[in-house]
């Protein structure tokens, strides 16, 4: 999938930025790279700022403007993915947006409404897949405002002088503080490579937060704040601000059996050669712990984090004292926070690695129905490279993208640096710092073990952790995994209102056959940010 020359370049911004402030040969390469991109990003979101908002609402709402057209294009692929993406039922339950920080209190519409609507799968095999096309529209947008001038305007747009979105590998963040890269204000241009932006020049951090979506009413009259300010902005965790206030969700940088760091899930998962049990952590489909999705989870809700005692944010007040909201990456609308794009650049840059490992002859391939799927509102890669975007295409079956479409199709970018798939014995050295070279993660050849729990109510997602108490009353982990903790999220959401939810987990090491399962299950408990929650049933079975 990533062969081949002339291809835009994806990069590592962290280590980039870290070898622009040294005095190497490729200080001063590493100096116009990031001034590009946080130029363009900040052109983006305040010149382009309309086109910006439209993008960030086809993952999670919010992205409403007066363009007709645009509205009926959209409307009729949001009532195309309700008949097969939600089962014909309107998910947002006509509700916008969900109670999210620094936002109007929800409103009820008396129709469906594209602008109040959520495209983007969660916990089901299309979710990583989804996001590619997103990413591609969104660095299209980039490169439209990058700073740098071309003599030929296609290679604006492909090959590798193009501006390719950056990445975190976040797999070995201590989870404690965020890089300086997203915390500080404001940007000072290191270079004088551009025309208009000499070395010194500043303007606000474009990584450091944007606007809060605002009410449908204010979007379809194209209104944006005037200014940026604490309480109409995007919101992340306190506890990376306050060192008085903890994280309400962890990150494991250490692993535990049961409880793996993120380094290892995401090294081990590039072992797996099953799709299924790769990309998601979907019930009875997916691989549970040791899913892509799981990290992918685990880090909207950290930097996210929990807020309790109303909307966060000056001058907001709600009658809810006690209850629960979440800082902006771990809501429905987390593309509003501008880390969520160096966060899927990095997703992606993992499902490039797992093709580049086991597509198409080694591992096992995506189910033909998930193949089959529809990945509204997004269009054809052919009719992306026409310039042909999804909000301006109208859905047909000759320009509507399925999940075979984006997986098949020849990428226009690579990355800088790929995961590889390795032994554990190899793959897990980092335990070295414990003294120990043993792996927590499962065998993938041989027979695998997977505990649901069924839950008798709606829940919210977030971390939920298995704990098993003896005979003697001794109590211990058994497993952990991370369901996006979005209001009005595809999982958050079927939580919320559906009969007979249920979680898995990997318990290989805990649980070997039907006969000890039986014998433990009364002593099983479950639960949500440190909150037992009820379960109606218990079962087990294999990968």
């Amino acid at each position: 999938m990533s062969e081949g020359k002339g291809k835009t370049l994806r990069w590592n911004f962290i280590v980039t930025w870290n070898t622009m402030v040294t005095k190497s040969s490729e200080s001063e390469n590493a100096k116009e790279l990031v001034d590009r991109f946080m130029i363009a990003l900040y052109r983006f979101q305040t010149e382009g700022r309309v086109a910006y908002r439209r993008i960030c609402g086809m993952h999670g709402g919010g992205g409403g403007n007066s363009d007709l057209k645009f509205k009926e294009i959209l409307q009729d692929k949001m009532n195309k993915d309700i008949s097969t993406h939600y089962n014909g039922e309107f998910p947002d339950n006509y509700t916008w947006p969900n109670p999210v920080p620094n936002c109007p209190f929800p409103k009820k519409f008396d129709q469906k409404e594209a602008f109040a609507y959520t495209f983007c799968w969660h916990a089901e095999p299309q979710f990583i897949v989804w996001h590619r096309p997103l990413m591609i529209e969104f660095e299209r947008g980039l490169q439209q405002y990058d700073p740098k001038e071309f003599a030929n305007d296609n290679d604006r747009y492909y090959g590798p002088e193009a501006l390719g979105v950056p990445y975190w590998a976040w797999e070995t963040w201590d989870g404690l503080t965020l890089p300086y890269q997203f915390t500080i204000s404001s940007y000072y241009v290191q270079s004088s490579k551009f025309k208009g932006w000499t070395e010194g020049t500043k303007f606000n951090n474009p990584l450091f937060r944007w606007f809060a979506p605002v009410s449908l009413e204010q979007q379809v009259i194209e209104y944006f704040p005037p200014s940026l300010t604490e309480s109409n902005c995007s919101t992340r965790s306190q506890a990376f601000t306050d060192m008085n206030i903890p994280h309400d969700l962890p990150w494991p940088t250490r692993s535990e059996e049961g409880n793996p760091s993120m380094l290892e899930v995401v090294n081990h998962s590039m072992t797996e050669p099953d799709f299924m049990k790769f990309c998601t952590v979907k019930p009875g489909v997916g691989g549970g712990t040791w899913s892509i999705e799981n990290p992918h989870n685990k880090f909207h809700n950290h930097i996210g984090g929990l807020y309790y005692g109303g909307i966060q944010g000056a001058g907001h007040s709600t009658n809810f004292d006690n209850f629960e909201f979440t800082g902006t990456m771990a809501q429905n609308q987390s593309i509003f926070d501008p880390i969520f794009w160096l966060h899927h650049s990095n997703i992606e840059r993992q499902l490039v690695s797992w093709q580049n490992i086991w597509y198409p002859a080694k591992g096992k391939m995506p189910t033909q129905d998930v193949l089959d799927t529809v990945l509204y509102p997004w269009t054809k890669p052919t009719e992306l490279e026409k310039g042909h975007f999804s909000w301006n295409t109208p859905s047909s079956s000759d320009n509507d993208a399925t999940f075979n479409d984006w997986w098949t199709a020849e990428l226009p970018y690579e990355y800088d640096q790929y995961l590889v798939s390795l032994e554990p014995t190899l793959t897990h050295l980092h335990l070295l710092q414990s003294g120990k070279t043993v792996s927590f993660a499962p065998n993938f050849k041989e027979n695998r073990t997977r505990l649901e729990a069924k839950l008798t109510k709606g829940i919210h997602g977030g971390e939920f952790t298995v704990y098993y108490t003896d005979e003697s009353g001794k109590s211990s982990l058994v497993s952990t995994i991370s369901i996006l903790n979005a209001w009005g999220s595809g999982c958050a959401r079927c939580a919320q209102k559906a009969q007979g939810f249920s979680i898995d987990f990997e318990v290989s090491h805990f649980i070997p056959d039907v006969k000890k399962f039986e014998e433990i299950k009364k002593g099983l408990s479950l639960k949500r940010l440190d909150k037992e929650i009820e379960v109606s049933d218990w079962s087990f079975s294999k990968f």
